[in-house]
């Protein structure tokens, strides 16, 4: 009985493949452990403007913020509502206007993107992000 051993020419195309996909596995790991010390240290600086927030319910720049972490959280529900309780407070606020416009396009709700990237536009007409947003949104 004879033992058979295969061996494949190996290309520089497929060394250069390998190479990058390690060196992707290799960053996407540090990037996975990074974001998981934000993500711990975001959730105990959401769970500390929860607390402040139970305090002053109205506290615009908390309510801010806090929707903003939200926001880089994915927690878009949450978000959304921190920054309507925010433009409740400050109907003309640019920061939540933006972000709320951004989450009501990833909820595919595209009319009240529409409407919340217009009137930042309406405030802030010049804003180059807030032009392309709703031309993206508007091609839907």
């Amino acid at each position: 009985m004879s033992i058979y051993i295969s061996i494949e020419a190996i290309t520089n195309e497929e060394i250069s493949k390998k190479s990058k996909n390690a060196l992707t596995l290799e960053y996407q790991e540090k990037v996975y452990f990074i974001m998981g010390g934000y993500e711990n240290m975001l959730v105990n600086l959401t769970d500390e403007l929860t607390k402040s927030l139970e305090k002053d319910p109205s506290n615009v720049f908390e309510l801010g913020y806090r929707g903003k972490i939200y926001f880089i959280m994915g927690k878009y529900d949450k978000a959304f509502e921190d920054l309507t309780r925010l433009l409740e407070t400050e109907p003309d606020n640019t920061i939540a206007l933006k972000y709320r416009g951004e989450i009501n396009y990833v909820m595919k709700r595209y009319n009240e993107s529409i409407a919340d990237l217009e009137k930042l536009l309406r405030i802030k007409p010049n804003d180059v992000w807030a032009k392309k947003a709703n031309e993206l949104v508007k091609e839907l």
